[in-house]
C-alpha cells in the first residue's frame, strides 16, 4: 500500500487521464515511481499537465515527469517524499511465471490499492501475455506474483507483437525499466 499510488492528470486533449504509478527507488527526500507512458503522455510536451499522485486518500502530491518510453508504454516519475519503502522485482527463476496466477494492481479502491487477478498465458523477453482485466486505473501499476515480486508494469498500449491484443494484455517486463529508464546497475 505505501508504495503504490493512483496517478491523475489530463491528456492531450484536456479530458482526464488516470493510472497506477509504484515506487522504485526512495532516499531521504524524493523518490522515484514507474508508471504508464500513455497515461502520462501529454506531459512529455511543455506545457505539461499537472501530474498528481494519491494514495490510501491522503493528500495530493506534485510529480514531475522524468523520463518515457512510449516503446514500452513507460514512464518515470519523481516525487519530493522521500522514505517510501519500494516494491521488489522478481529475477531469474522467480521471473518465470507462464500458468502461475498473478495479480495488476491498481492505485485506486476502497483500502487505496486494489486487485486484478488473472493467469500468465504467454512469457517472453518482451513481455508477459496475462488474462487479468487491466483499465485505465491500473495502467503503469505493477503485476506482481503471489509472492508479491513485481515481474511487470500493466499496460493498455503495449504491443510488442505489432498488433492489439484484445482482451488478453501485455505487460512490459520491469527489467525493460531498467533497459530504458533507470540505471539498475549490474543484474
Amino acid at each position: 500500500l505505501p508504495s503504490t499510488f493512483f496517478v491523475s492528470t489530463l491528456d492531450e486533449n484536456g479530458q482526464p487521464s488516470v493510472g497506477t504509478a509504484f515506487v522504485v527507488s526512495s532516499d531521504e527526500t524524493s523518490s522515484l515511481l514507474v508508471t504508464s507512458y500513455r497515461a502520462v503522455a501529454a506531459s512529455t510536451t511543455q506545457p505539461g499537465p499537472a501530474i498528481q499522485l494519491t494514495n490510501n486518500g491522503g493528500d495530493p502530491v506534485d510529480a514531475r515527469l522524468y523520463s518515457w518510453d512510449p516503446e514500452h508504454d513507460l514512464a518515470l516519475l519523481s516525487i519530493d517524499r522521500g522514505g517510501l519503502p519500494t516494491l521488489t522485482w522478481a529475477t531469474g527463476d522467480d521471473a518465470a511465471v507462464t500458468g502461475e496466477r498473478v495479480y495488476a494492481a491498481s492505485g485506486v479502491g476502497a483500502a487505496g490499492i486494489t486487485f486484478s487477478p488473472g493467469t500468465v498465458l504467454d512469457q517472453s523477453a518482451d513481455g508477459i501475455q496475462m488474462t487479468a482485466p487491466v483499465g485505465s486505473a491500473w495502467q503503469g501499476g505493477p503485476v506482481v506474483t503471489q509472492d508479491g515480486k513485481v515481474i511487470a508494469v500493466a499496460s493498455l498500449a503495449y504491443q510488442p507483437l505489432g498488433f492489439n491484443p484484445g482482451q488478453v494484455p501485455f505487460a512490459a517486463p520491469i527489467n525493460a525499466a531498467c533497459d530504458t529508464l533507470l540505471d539498475c546497475g549490474a543484474g
